[in-house]
């Protein structure tokens, strides 16, 4: 059984697959051998440009793509396809389940937690597949793809509460000492019960310590799972389900009712009880669940919603295995390792370190780094590392508490909590969200409670968030080696934003990705642009490279389109010209007149973008309107690479 793998995709998308060669004969890549047609021409007869493929091998490009690795099958006529203009191609390979897991290898991918295996032979059939762990631990990754098969919402990948996707059931574990008047599930079923029953008759009792007693063996399960959520797990639910049982369930009755003076042992077994039906709601549930999921649309989600209870459901996209199990937290990072990933993930910035002009890095005196060079990450990691400030080990949120536990354990309670929380705090407020210049908040940061949960919101809202995924998806889709012009990118995402119309969108964007000139090249050039606004990309010792060339032309030109200008805009930025060393440069010049080298020229622009004018210190830096950080980046690192010291 051929199992789908993420990585084949991407694989396609670099023109790796062996049918993809031109050279190669429709016989060899096709599962219906045929006599060889008028397509199997070669380039120069069909009329096609050096590299480009032919259209047999673009529609077995297209399909291995878009179907997640499979390609063409024996059910495909491809005499038909020929046909068929590249649009009717396009729809009727979306239209195919198989896009759903294009779409959500992709979503992994973009969510910088790629899976390279998308499924996995069933523990209880092995003749059927099943979606691999990984996938379930990214419930926005589906809820994404789910949304493109379905003619829905794509963005609400960024929403917020996400449902409880959960995996078939897997066959129960023998409990041990065996029941032999039961089956498995149910013998571990019968325990969950009987742990329950425990403990409310301990609340229940007229013991004069009976919460206490109650609470220490809860207190017990939230911390170890010894009992309910390992039995869950035996029973053979996904490791989500008893997660979600003891972090929403459990946990909040150790954290709040169980340390709660006021919470009576009479009001701890109506919580019990509560807790009772909830449990007996997902084991009831559980025998309906199927017994596979062969498309993302066949994917299985846990609703329970009990009074007493909260909704079974993470709250966030952020599960345990798919984030707050690697993002982890210590006394020394503090939260820095999540705001990482936002950054990375959602803004396509890795952080570069660029030297800005912030003194203190956006901190307090003799706070973390206050170097340049730290100054230039923290100002954009910290007010977001900020946003997950109640967020301690494994995620659990510390909110209104007076202590707080780090991954590596450490430990902080009343002053030295409150301390960890003035990295925060200033003047009574919060100092926390996503920045976009040193003290200066992004302008679609509209907080409702300076939490976590104002970060979905925003990402909907964000303009830079939508380019970094419509960069991914050439990433993916065309090559993670290519280069792009950003000005043709920015024409690709045009009108995407969130509605039910964003599935058609995102459709439409990777209709002009497979149709563009860099996916039809047989063996695209590393580093070259194949694709631009106005056409044919140039290129040549006085040309900008077209992914330099778009962030100029977009940000600089306007008012650097003339040497002849006031000091300080003293460079003509439309374009290279040869320079008296012989090398190639802006036609640059200082205060006084005198024609900067192509070094002084680079190193002088690098300055303008991080620091501000290098003659006067403190001024604003360039451009005045900004440019988001990925271009600054991409910027930065072209002068840095092209100039020396």
């Amino acid at each position: 059984m051929a199992y789908t793998v993420a990585s084949r995709a991407r694989r396609a998308s670099l023109g790796l697959t062996l049918c993809l060669g031109i050279a190669v004969s429709a016989q060899a890549c096709s599962s219906q051998p045929d006599a060889r047609s008028q397509e199997d021409m070669s380039r120069t007869e069909q009329g096609l440009a050096e590299g480009q493929l032919s259209k047999r091998a673009w529609i077995k490009k297209a399909a291995e793509v878009l179907r997640n690795g499979e390609g063409i099958g024996p059910d495909d006529n491809m005499d038909e396809l020929m046909v068929l203009s590249e649009d009717a191609i396009l729809d009727r390979f979306m239209a195919d389940p198989r896009f759903g897991d294009t779409m959500l290898a992709f979503n992994l991918y973009y969510l910088s937690r790629p899976a390279e295996q998308l499924k996995e032979p069933s523990a209880s059939d092995p003749t059927r597949s099943v979606y691999s762990p990984s996938v379930y631990a990214m419930p926005q990754a589906i809820s994404g793809a789910r949304a493109m098969v379905s003619g829905g919402d794509y963005f609400n990948i960024y929403s917020a509460a996400q449902p409880l996707f959960i995996a078939p059931m897997r066959p129960a574990t023998e409990p041990f000492p065996p029941d032999p008047s039961v089956d498995a599930r149910t013998a571990h079923f019968n325990r969950i019960r009987e742990a329950i029953a425990q403990l409310r008759a301990t609340a229940a009792s007229s013991a004069p310590d009976a919460k206490a007693s109650a609470c220490s063996s809860i207190g017990f399960e939230s911390r170890y799972g010894f009992m309910i959520t390992r039995y869950l797990d035996e029973a053979g639910f996904d490791r989500l389900v008893a997660q979600a049982v003891r972090e929403s369930w459990i946990a909040p009755l150790a954290e709040g009712d169980c340390v709660d003076a006021n919470v009576t042992a009479a009001q701890l077994v109506t919580k019990l009880d509560a807790l009772r039906d909830g449990l007996e709601a997902v084991m009831t549930q559980a025998a309906s669940l199927p017994t596979t999921a062969n498309n993302v649309g066949e994917i299985a989600t846990l609703s329970v919603n009990v009074p007493g209870l909260a909704p079974l459901s993470p709250q966030t996209p952020f599960t345990q295995p798919g984030f707050w199990e690697t993002a982890l937290n210590s006394s020394t990072n503090v939260n820095r390792r999540r705001a990482s990933y936002i950054w990375k993930t959602y803004f396509c910035d890795d952080l570069t370190p660029l030297a800005v002009p912030s003194p203190d890095g956006g901190h307090s005196e003799g706070k973390h780094g206050s170097a340049p060079e730290c100054a230039a990450c923290h100002y954009k990691l910290d007010p977001v590392a900020g946003l997950f400030r109640y967020n301690g080990k494994r995620g659990r949120n510390y909110e209104g508490r007076t202590s707080f536990l780090f991954d590596d354990d450490t430990a902080l309670s009343g002053p030295t909590y409150e301390a960890y929380l003035d990295n925060w705090r200033k003047d009574g407020n919060w100092v926390v969200g996503v920045n976009k210049a040193p003290n200066t908040l992004h302008d679609s940061w509209r907080p409702a409670e300076n939490k976590l949960s104002d970060m979905w919101g925003f990402m909907k809202r964000a303009p830079e968030v939508r380019s970094c995924l419509v960069r991914r998806m050439a990433e993916y889709f065309l090559g993670a080696n290519q280069v792009y012009d950003g000005t043709w990118l920015a024409d690709v995402k045009a009108d995407l934003k969130p509605g039910t119309g964003s599935s058609a969108k995102v459709k439409a964007i990777i209709r002009k990705l497979i149709t563009s000139r860099t996916f039809s090249t047989s063996d695209p050039e590393h580093g070259k642009c194949y694709d631009c606004v106005g056409g044919q990309c140039t290129e040549g010792p006085d040309k900008l490279p077209c992914e330099i060339n778009s962030i100029v032309q977009t940000r600089c030109v306007n008012c650097h389109s003339e040497i002849n200008q006031p000091a300080h805009l003293r460079v003509k930025l439309t374009g290279l010209v040869q320079l008296a060393d012989g090398t190639y440069g802006f036609d640059h010049e200082d205060p006084n007149g005198n024609k900067l080298t192509r070094n002084q020229s680079f190193r002088r622009i690098m300055k303008y973008i991080t620091t501000g004018d290098p003659e006067a210190p403190g001024t604003r830096t360039m451009p005045p309107g900004g440019m988001d950080a990925g271009e600054k980046t991409i910027l930065y690192k072209w002068l840095e690479r092209n100039s020396i010291e």
